[in-house]
């Protein structure tokens, strides 16, 4: 028996030491750890890591910004036009003196003054040569111009004397009011007999009651 029990426990020594397998349970639950088999004498592999997977970036929105308006350059207002300045003709200057012109000084009578019907009366007036050239007889005279013929004689009369410019004249004509009551006016002047243009005129102006 003795040698038996060692002819056997020699044997066992000699065979080769088996790696138990080894036995993973894996359960219903998912946090129980699934059962590995491995065959006898092979090393078991460890099990592939599953490398997590990056999560997928969700592209983060942005705006997508407006060019930047550019603005338009300031208008810049046309200056107002500068008014052109009257231009003064060549040798212009005060107004010459005519040849010919004269003032009234005094005169009657007066404007409106009361006559009796068909009464004669003189018309009087006071005058002045203000012009360059004297009043001579033939070339100046004194003549009806319009209004009521109230005069007596012609309508026309020569001067008797020259007046020189400056001087003072004195001018008559005879006249007769109308039958008539009224208001009558009449005209006179004095004329260049040359060119008949009436330099001077005044007028008789009378009531008649």
């Amino acid at each position: 028996m003795i040698v038996f029990a060692l002819a056997a426990l020699a044997c066992s020594a000699s065979l080769p030491a088996q790696t138990a397998p080894s036995v993973t349970a894996t359960g219903p639950d998912s946090s129980t750890p699934a059962l590995s088999v491995s065959p006898p004498g092979l090393t078991a592999s460890p099990a592939a890591t599953a490398t997590p997977r990056p999560p997928s970036q969700t592209p983060t929105s942005t705006l997508t910004e407006f060019p930047t308006i550019t603005e338009f350059p300031t208008i810049t207002p046309i200056p107002s036009d500068t008014p052109i300045p009257s231009v003064t003709p060549l040798g212009a200057g005060p107004t010459p003196t005519p040849q010919y012109a004269c003032e009234l000084i005094d005169k009657y009578p007066d404007n409106w003054m009361a006559f009796r019907a068909h009464t004669a009366f003189e018309s009087r007036w006071k005058v002045k040569n203000i012009g360059t050239a004297s009043w001579r007889p033939l070339r100046v005279v004194l003549r009806y111009i319009s209004g009521v013929k109230m005069y007596l004689g012609k309508d026309k009369q020569d001067l008797t004397s020259e007046t020189a410019p400056g001087s003072l004249l004195l001018l008559i004509v005879d006249m007769l009011t109308p039958k008539a009551k009224g208001e009558y006016a009449t005209t006179w002047g004095l004329v260049e007999a040359k060119t008949g243009i009436t330099f001077c005129a005044f007028t008789a102006k009378i009531t008649v009651k």
